[in-house]
């Protein structure tokens, strides 16, 4: 017997009977209502990447030099140029000990130059004589003396600083940064470029002005000059370094301070034979 599928619900009526009690009774049911389901937002972290620093323009860096770092001072560092602060009236005083603080006071660094440059002292106090040379301006010139370590004459060229009146006053910053302009200005006549230069803390002695305020002036005027190296001796215990700062263009805004170690500056080597130095220009006021 062949049976027709698609005519089932007419050849079972208890089928549909029974397909729709079902469905009463599904709908009977208290049933909640068929929605939807919301969207569940996805989350993203987002890793927080370092912002690459701008990479510093360099420029010169200035040492920083103590007596404990190099016993010979300013003068006798080993540097090709030394550059001291002096007074219009060409007078320096002896230095003594206060007995107040122990504390070494007077020109102690003119003092010096005096006694172990005395031509050189001699042709700048000339210079002052005859009134060819006034504060606010410099006076290079020439002059050797036998190293101990080396054992045979150094040559050394010693720029004055004016940097004051008289040693009465205190110094002005005005002259300071006078003087330092031409020496910048005239770096290159003077025979600066590719030498290394030694400076005290012009003014900060009998001159009677702050250390701060003189940094201002003379570090970003150091970082302009063509030497192979410049320092800069201090107080190990007192005074804070300054470093020039530059902007990305190189070019020297201002100061910060420096916080790394002071380094000891290596011992002279044993005397080698080299060639001759070139000829220091003659000694002249540059102003």
């Amino acid at each position: 017997m062949t049976t027709n599928i698609n005519n089932t619900s007419s050849t079972m009526p208890g089928f549909d009977a029974t397909f729709d009690a079902i469905e009463e009774q599904l709908n009977g049911l208290d049933l909640p209502a068929t929605t939807e389901p919301e969207p569940v937002a996805a989350t993203v972290k987002v890793r927080r990447t370092r912002k690459a620093a701008v990479p510093k323009a360099q420029g010169m860096q200035i040492e920083y030099a103590t007596r404990q770092t190099t016993p010979g001072g300013v003068l006798f560092d080993g540097s090709d140029v030394v550059a001291i602060g002096v007074v219009a009236s060409g007078m320096v005083k002896q230095p003594w000990i206060d007995p107040k603080d122990g504390i070494q006071k007077g020109s102690s660094i003119p003092w010096q130059a005096k006694r172990y440059f005395s031509k050189a002292f001699a042709a700048f106090q000339d210079a002052i004589n005859k009134g060819d040379l006034h504060a606010g301006e410099i006076f290079m010139t020439t002059t050797s003396y036998k190293s101990r370590e080396l054992q045979q004459q150094i040559e050394k060229q010693v720029v004055f600083l004016v940097v004051g009146d008289h040693n009465e006053t205190p110094n002005s910053l005005t002259y300071i940064e006078s003087c330092l302009t031409a020496l910048v200005e005239h770096a290159q006549e003077i025979g600066l470029a590719g030498k290394s230069i030694s400076f005290p803390k012009l003014g900060t002695g009998l001159g009677k002005l702050a250390w701060d305020d003189v940094a201002a002036v003379m570090v970003p005027a150091i970082a302009q000059l063509p030497v192979s190296k410049a320092r800069i001796h201090i107080s190990a215990t007192r005074d804070i370094r300054y470093q020039p700062k530059y902007d990305a263009a190189g070019k020297v805004t201002g100061v910060e301070r420096d916080t790394t170690p002071i380094a000891k500056p290596e011992r002279p080597a044993a005397p080698v034979a080299k060639a001759a130095p070139a000829a220091a220009p003659a000694a002249k006021v540059y102003r």
